[in-house]
């Protein structure tokens, strides 16, 4: 399990901290 789920939460985690 550390492959999509891990790709999806990055992507996630670096928009987010890209938008702040």
């Amino acid at each position: 399990s550390a492959g999509p789920e891990i790709h999806l939460t990055n992507s996630t985690i670096i928009a987010f901290a890209s938008d702040h």
